[in-house]
């Protein structure tokens, strides 16, 4: 039973976590597949087998490609967690697909959205020096005692205070959680910070207060 609720229990931390990124379920999700595939106990087997039905059948009911999308806009793993199994065409059709969703558009993206999504995918021009611009945020994150930010990494392609039009894209993809935590803790914070002392605060105050 423990061998069997240990995974579950750490994907749960995962995905319950305040700010919960779609790669970061992703990943977990292909985590529990490996984890489970590995327990060959014959005593194993049938809790293992029932377990790997339910996260298949949840994962069949998902938006998969824009969890998908978000593992590959993530530069710490790109195509890598994928194998062979998508190539750079394969990637271009998914993003194309979402960015015409997230635009409501069935043009396809601008030139330079097209020719900077290439350069993410072969590490060329734009995008030649990714490698070590992830390096270097590891270390950062290292030093903190936290986790990677992939929308750091992001940040040293801005023009100023302007994203690339396909970095926009990207952030946009990463920035989306995947749970309602952070609304809960924000929401909770209000709910401290609005006292019956303090019931006149203005949305703007209130936001600020929280954020400090």
């Amino acid at each position: 039973v423990v061998r069997h609720l240990r995974p579950l229990g750490i994907a749960a931390n995962i995905i319950q976590a305040a700010f919960c990124r779609l790669d970061s379920v992703a990943t977990t999700f292909g985590y529990l597949i490996w984890a489970y595939n590995n327990m060959t106990d014959e005593d194993d087997i049938p809790g293992r087998d029932a377990i790997i039905k339910s996260i298949e059948k949840r994962w069949h009911k998902t938006d998969q490609e824009v969890f998908v999308a978000a593992v590959i806009l993530n530069p710490f793993y790109r195509l890598a967690p994928f194998g062979t199994r998508l190539n750079n065409a394969d990637v271009s059709l998914i993003i194309v697909r979402l960015w015409q969703r997230f635009n409501k558009s069935r043009d396809v993206p601008s030139p330079d959205f097209l020719s900077q999504l290439q350069d993410y995918l072969t590490q060329r021009n734009m995008f030649s020096g990714l490698s070590l611009m992830c390096q270097i945020e590891t270390a950062r994150a290292e030093k903190e005692n936290e986790a990677p930010d992939p929308l750091r990494v992001y940040d040293g392609y801005k023009f100023g205070d302007q994203d690339p039009v396909f970095v926009g894209f990207a952030r946009h993809i990463l920035s989306i959680s995947a749970n309602s935590a952070s609304c809960e803790r924000l929401f909770s914070s209000y709910g401290s910070i609005l006292t019956k002392y303090r019931s006149r605060l203005l949305l703007k105050n209130l936001t600020n207060t929280a954020e400090l």
